[in-house]
């Protein structure tokens, strides 16, 4: 939602909608060969507001379109030969920091920070040789905790916690051999809630809760005989509310409610019975 109340709908092959609920009418962007200011791909992966009320609209292989609330066009941030452009076109998720810098997770090319004033690129990629560095290329989910640091999740690679004051990189992948490791290396969402406790969603691993006083992670998981734990393993996204309480979208088996003082979870799932 922009700040007219206006909602942005990313489409896969469709362009952009944006949809006015008062009048109940749709405007429509897609890509146009002919106008440069226009849609750069038709796929969109990620639309989001910052705190000017701009809003970014991240695409699959067309990078990154900016739609400023003055003006009605898209400035276009792709994937060049200057090394300081942006780094991959496949644009996953987009957030801001509490310095309203803007990072960029990559499908294949990492995590960028944008410099607002240059329009440059700082890359963050994985060095096989470094450890110091983030743990892999394809990123897909980002988040800023209360002490200010980044957390980037990968496809395959587990968790990078980003110390931004002191450049230092902190790596989270599942141990077999420890239980209260990250339950998986699929990380497809993270969200800090209301009480700055950090979640991440696996895809293939369900849930996990970070507990910073002991460096270790909770699991939640699906049950099959327990009505009462989590629907699906398979996790596509996550958000807090202002009561606290932690929602969870899964893949394939619905909507869940996690109330964390009875860590009980409420699914919602579809019945073709029944009004779900």
């Amino acid at each position: 939602e922009d700040n007219k109340h206006l909602l942005w709908i990313g489409t896969e092959n469709g362009g952009l909608s944006v949809f006015d609920p008062a009048k109940e009418i749709f405007t429509n962007y897609r890509h146009d060969d002919i106008d440069n200011t226009s849609l750069t791909n038709n796929s969109i992966d990620c639309v989001y507001k910052d705190v000017n009320g701009n809003m970014w609209v991240g695409t699959y292989s067309g990078g990154i379109n900016m739609f400023s609330k003055d003006a009605n066009k898209f400035t276009h941030y792709k994937h060049t030969s200057d090394s300081n452009s942006l780094s991959n076109n496949n644009v996953l998720f987009l957030q801001e920091d509490s310095k309203n810098n803007l990072w960029i997770a990559t499908d294949g090319g990492g995590l960028d920070l944008l410099d607002h004033k240059t329009g440059n690129f700082t890359h963050f990629q994985h060095d096989p040789a470094n450890r110091n560095s983030i743990c892999g290329n394809y990123v897909l989910a980002i988040q800023e905790d209360s002490k200010e640091n980044i957390w980037a999740g990968t496809w395959g690679d587990g968790l990078t916690v980003i110390n931004k004051s002191h450049n230092l990189f902190t790596h989270f992948k599942n141990n077999p051999a420890d239980s209260t490791s990250l339950s998986g290396n699929n990380v497809y969402s993270i969200i800090r809630d209301k009480d700055n406790d950090m979640w991440i969603g696996t895809y293939g691993e369900g849930l996990n809760l970070y507990d910073g006083t002991k460096n270790r992670f909770i699991h939640y998981k699906n049950h099959r005989t327990n009505i009462n734990s989590l629907s699906s393993n398979n996790i596509q996204t996550i958000m807090g509310d202002s009561k606290g309480l932690v929602w969870i979208g899964t893949y394939d088996n619905g909507l869940n409610r996690l109330d964390k003082k009875t860590n009980s979870f409420t699914r919602f799932v579809h019945d073709e019975n029944k009004n779900s």
